[in-house]
């Protein structure tokens, strides 16, 4: 039996439904080419969005938090393993007590991830199958989501601000080009 709910799909112009990420907007240590990779598919996202609407074509952009343990998609690797793909001069840069301190931090991010990736799957579902899909789908915790919602809308001496906050930056700060 034909459903409203599959009638409405069944129906509808097209969906187009592009997986970003929270790095789309929200700068971190080490993730430029990502960070820039998404931006651009989002930007490309929304001017579809715009473009397509008079066609009938709805647009969504999932955009996901820490979902690197749920869904494995890190191979993890040792410090040692970051550092022996290093060139002479990246070893002068980043020495091998940075590589260590800066592998284990960006491990220990992933561990503390979501576990499942139930959210992100239904999150796709409803983009494809909801007569009125979300422009956009914000996949992180209910602590983060305060966070995520309004930094986007801070200045950037604030949002540099904390990222000078973390333990993190600081110590690459005083580990870099260190022997």
């Amino acid at each position: 039996m034909l459903t409203v709910k599959m009638f409405r799909f069944l129906t509808a112009a097209g969906r187009m439904v592009y997986m970003s990420s929270i790095f789309a907007f929200f700068n971190c240590l080490n993730m430029g080419a990502y960070s820039v990779s998404k931006r651009g598919l989002e930007a490309f996202a929304d001017c579809l969005r715009v473009e397509m609407a008079s066609f009938g074509v709805k647009v969504s952009i999932i955009q996901p938090g820490n979902f690197g343990q749920a869904t494995n998609i890190l191979k993890m690797k040792t410090g040692l393993d970051v550092w022996e793909k290093l060139d002479d001069k990246q070893k002068q840069i980043f020495n091998r007590q940075y590589i260590e301190l800066a592998n284990e931090y960006f491990m220990s991010t992933c561990r503390s991830g979501f576990k499942s990736s139930d959210m992100v799957i239904n999150a796709i579902l409803h983009a494809v199958m909801s007569a009125k899909p979300k422009y956009r789908y914000l996949l992180v915790s209910a602590k983060d989501m305060f966070f995520f919602k309004l930094f986007p809308f801070l200045p950037t001496v604030f949002t540099d601000a904390v990222f000078a906050l973390s333990s993190m930056y600081a110590k690459r700060k005083d580990m870099l080009y260190a022997q």
